[in-house]
């Protein structure tokens, strides 16, 4: 297959990564509208074809897979004209920035039978998938609660100008609670039923979100806390382990830190870490979702899902505003 990454942004190594990786794809062009990046990708990855446009790149009919990184609120109109293109697309979290819009693409690869897939890479994550294992294998008992918590640096100077505007999907609750939501769903596996949160903007003061906090029930009868916060401190001054959950049993707990690939499990008296393997992430993903693709089967991460992950992340939001909770079943 050959493949088209759409954005030649941050997460546009990745997806070049994957397309001269995982067998099967071909890396054949890029689309990005900005000259200079648009250069770079090429002379880094080597592209044998280069757009401003993509409905350029899409009109020459060369491509079968679209890796789309691309700001939030053009995730929706530029997936949709993929798959109208009867091109299978891969598009980075979250879905879309309206539930509306979720629709919208679902409708548009089923309408063109193609493939659409939502790029959730916590669920690739080695640390994820161990903790899913533990979880199953019942040594933690029941699942009572889970503590997700994710400081780090707003990162004011690299952000680019949308994402400091919430009107086009900006702030850290859309693209970092949506990997903290999905993480949760995926563990738990059950749909959440309500939300209690607050979202703010206090901290940076701009007019995208800085800081969240949610309250989750799931429909299952396990609650989780999520706080997310991007601060005004710089980025190394202090060490923090990032992102770290702690889920809850009635026997014992898991604690994992995702992006270090550290595990570790209690079921007595002291945590003792489990072994994590390397591996997993963007490469994976992509991987799984091209062999779904070559079998005709369903994607390794559905539709339903990554909506239903949009589907919180603005229930939270609605919280927010309102200071009520809001069901969600």
């Amino acid at each position: 297959m050959r493949v088209g990454v759409i954005g030649a942004g941050r997460v546009s190594g990745g997806h070049a990564a994957a397309a001269k990786s995982v067998p099967g794809l071909r890396l054949h062009a890029v689309s990005e509208p900005h000259e200079e990046r648009r250069e770079a990708f090429v002379q880094r990855h080597g592209a044998a074809a280069a757009y401003a446009d993509h409905r350029e790149m899409l009109s020459d009919g060369e491509i079968d897979l679209a890796l789309l990184g691309l700001p939030h609120w053009l995730h929706a109109p530029i997936a949709i004209d993929c798959l109208n293109a009867g091109v299978h697309t891969l598009v980075e979290k979250p879905m879309a920035v309206s539930v509306k819009e979720c629709g919208a693409m679902m409708e548009a690869a089923d309408a063109n039978r193609v493939q659409l897939m939502v790029g959730h890479t916590q669920q690739f994550f080695q640390a994820n998938l161990v903790t899913r294992r533990l979880l199953r294998s019942g040594q933690i008992g029941e699942i009572v609660m889970a503590d997700e918590s994710w400081h780090k640096s707003y990162g004011l100077a690299a952000r680019p100008a949308w994402f400091n505007d919430r009107a086009k999907g900006g702030g850290m609750w859309l693209m970092n609670g949506s990997h903290m939501v999905d993480r949760l769903l995926f563990l738990f596996e059950s749909r959440v039923a309500a939300v209690k949160g607050m979202v703010s903007r206090k901290i940076m003061r701009l007019d995208a979100d800085d800081a969240a906090a949610a309250l989750l029930q799931f429909e299952n009868g396990a609650y989780a806390v999520i706080v997310h916060a991007g601060h005004r401190r710089p980025e190394r001054m202090m060490e923090k382990p990032g992102y770290i959950g702690e889920i809850v049993g009635s026997e014992g707990c898991v604690r994992t830190e995702p992006y270090r690939g550290n595990v570790w499990l209690m079921t007595d008296e002291e945590y003792e870490p489990v072994e994590v393997p390397k591996g997993g992430g963007v490469v994976a993903e992509i991987a799984a979702f091209v062999e779904a693709i070559e079998k005709s089967a369903p994607p390794p991460i559905s539709n339903e899902h990554s909506k239903h992950v949009v589907e919180i992340l603005l229930a939270v939001e609605q919280s927010s505003e309102t200071g009520r909770e809001v069901r969600l079943d």
